[in-house]
């Protein structure tokens, strides 16, 4: 039997499997449970709780919002909306609420973000993680992502899409308690 005398459907999947082969060494993608993460962060822990979606969470933005702070707020909100069904509200804050579900995205410039990860002790500056790098953590009430510059907090939102699960009759986070992201877009 030749290549030449199999269906055209076989012949095709035969001459791409060693490409996707390839592909598929050349790309690294963290596993943690079931979730896959790409790129690959540095550090990942599992977590002991999840944080749940629901119309009381909130999505938390400083008073004077960059421009990039208010994209990654819309683009969070939409993407819920769209693939789950859950419209969270965006709110101006001059501090983080208390007492309630928030989820808080930003540079380390981010004058919010700035003050939690101090308060939290998080090593977050313009080269820890490092450039384009960002940390994300998820508490049962508290989501951070926490860039070293606008692309590690944009890339750190990429990773926390990655984390939404649906369940039956509830949206969570899961997995992913702590991440430190990559330090370039590769994941390198």
């Amino acid at each position: 039997m030749t290549l030449e005398t199999l269906h055209p459907t076989k012949r095709m999947a035969l001459r791409i499997a060693p490409v996707a082969c390839l592909l598929s060494s050349y790309f690294q993608a963290a596993v943690v449970g079931q979730v896959r993460l790409y790129p690959e962060p540095q550090q990942m822990e599992s977590p002991s709780t999840n944080f749940q979606l629901d119309d009381q969470a909130l999505i938390v933005l400083p008073l004077r919002a960059s421009k990039n702070d208010s994209f990654l707020a819309s683009f969070l909100a939409a993407e819920l909306a769209d693939r789950y069904g859950v419209a969270l509200k965006t709110e101006h804050v001059g501090t983080l609420p208390a007492g309630k579900r928030a989820i808080l995205m930003g540079s380390i410039n981010n004058p919010l973000v700035k003050d939690y990860c101090s308060r939290q002790h998080l090593q977050v500056t313009d080269n820890r993680p490092g450039p384009e790098g960002y940390v994300l953590e998820v508490s049962e009430n508290f989501v951070l992502i926490a860039g070293s510059d606008e692309a590690g907090a944009f890339y750190g939102l990429q990773s926390l899409r990655q984390l939404v699960e649906k369940r039956e009759e509830e949206h969570g986070f899961v997995v992913c308690e702590s991440a430190i992201g990559p330090t370039n877009a590769s994941g390198e």
